[in-house]
């Protein structure tokens, strides 16, 4: 959970940072639109925002990659200079994340191909598992035949 005892500042252009939805979990700039997110937010935040996306045709579109600002972020709230990384190894978005405070910064539009590349891969998750219980179908549809002809071959008219 992020930090609740002061006021938070955007760590590139300095303004308030606005706390969203009832938890302090997630907090925003109303100016440049980045985000502060709380790495056990994380997950349950991207799900919601790929269920959105899940079944729009545009998944199926080239994700561009997201220029990075470059300049390297202090942590809003410990001031530590955060560490950059690709979300799931990617060159898509380079996000930046403190280890001591537990909490990642997203800049403009990061969010958004974060949740769109979620998607993907709920996507193909969905897709596995729906050709996985087609298999388990069609198995037992064979399987089923075969014992009808086993016991067939053994009547006697």
């Amino acid at each position: 959970m992020l930090s609740t005892v002061s006021t938070l500042f955007c760590p590139r252009c300095r303004e308030p940072l606005e706390a969203c939805g009832g938890g302090s979990s997630i907090h925003r700039c109303t100016s440049c639109d980045g985000a502060l997110v709380a790495q056990s937010a994380l997950q349950s935040l991207l799900e919601a925002l790929a269920e959105d996306l899940k079944n729009e045709e545009c998944l199926n579109d080239v994700i561009l990659q997201i220029p990075d600002k470059g300049a390297r972020v202090n942590c809003p709230q410990c001031g530590s200079p955060m560490e950059n990384y690709g979300y799931l190894s990617s060159d898509k978005v380079q996000i930046d994340g403190c280890s001591n405070c537990s909490v990642v910064w997203t800049d403009t539009d990061e969010l958004g191909v974060m949740a769109a590349l979620h998607a993907r891969t709920m996507t193909a998750h969905d897709e596995v598992q729906l050709k996985r219980a087609i298999d388990d179908l069609e198995a037992a549809h064979f399987r089923a035949l075969r014992r009808i002809r086993r016991s067939f071959r053994g009547i006697r008219f």
